[in-house]
């Protein structure tokens, strides 16, 4: 299967940890949204979650223990991918920009 090819969980115990890891997130971000993929380095299923936060460690956090417990106990093979919106990330990217002009102008007019 090609890693970018959309899966359909086939195993009942994926798709209910998946539910249950998009419930998590969703209950803190509604406005999340998600897909699934299957991945090759690792091995697995990987749920893309695409949260409009400023730091993604946050959505980490929400579900870390809980998808710890799903690897290493249940055996399952979930990573979790949080991504942000790319109207974020290109919000981002111009203020990083903006940033690094104003630094390079200090420099230059320094003695």
């Amino acid at each position: 299967m090609n890693a970018i090819e959309t899966i359909e969980p086939c195993d009942s115990m994926i798709e209910s940890a998946l539910t249950e890891l998009r419930g998590m997130i969703s209950s803190r971000y509604p406005d999340a949204r998600f897909n699934t993929r299957h991945g090759d380095d690792p091995v697995g299923v990987y749920l893309r979650a695409e949260v409009d936060v400023e730091n993604l460690i946050d959505v980490v956090d929400i579900v870390l223990d809980r998808l710890v417990e799903m690897q290493v106990d249940d055996g399952l093979p979930i990573e979790l991918v949080p991504v942000r919106p790319i109207h974020r990330e290109i919000a981002n990217l111009r203020r990083s920009n903006q940033a690094a002009i104003g630094h390079a102008l200090l420099v230059d007019d320094a003695p």
